[in-house]
């Protein structure tokens, strides 16, 4: 995979979690569905923006029992055969960070799955990520 693909996709989740997490997003274990909507709808107010020079933040949406966060890397292509080691290796990354971030597993104890979708500035994903609670070891 290209190192700098690589370097790139560790920079964009370490970005994502911060700024996700601290950014408002925060539900109680008492949080239901239509409260995370809502909390959804207010992030998005101030979104898109660039969380760093690389990474565009688009929008947060609810759908049932999980949240996604959607961003944009600002490149504009990636090699197909490079995409399963990267997507590997942000589903690593993402489940590292977020079971230790305690917004992130609050937001899990909740009840909620967190998934992470990042495409590239022609829209094509690059990568994802899904983490449940049961995915972080206690």
């Amino acid at each position: 995979m290209n190192r700098i693909v690589g370097i790139l996709l560790a920079l964009l989740v370490a970005a994502a979690v911060r700024t996700c997490m601290n950014k408002g997003f925060a539900v109680s274990p008492e949080a239901s569905a239509k409260q995370a909507i809502k909390e959804a709808e207010e992030i998005n107010k101030t979104l898109p923006k660039m969380v760093d020079k690389d990474t565009r933040w688009d929008k947060v949406t609810v759908e049932e029992s999980q949240v996604y966060f959607d961003y944009t890397a600002m490149v504009s292509a990636v090699a197909s055969s490079d995409k399963p080691e990267l997507n590997a290796e942000f589903q690593k990354f993402a489940l590292t960070s977020l079971c230790v971030d305690s917004d992130a597993r609050r937001l899990m104890a909740a009840g909620f799955t967190v998934v992470l979708r990042v495409r590239d500035t022609e829209r094509i994903e690059l990568a994802s990520a899904r983490v449940a609670s049961g995915d972080c070891k206690r």
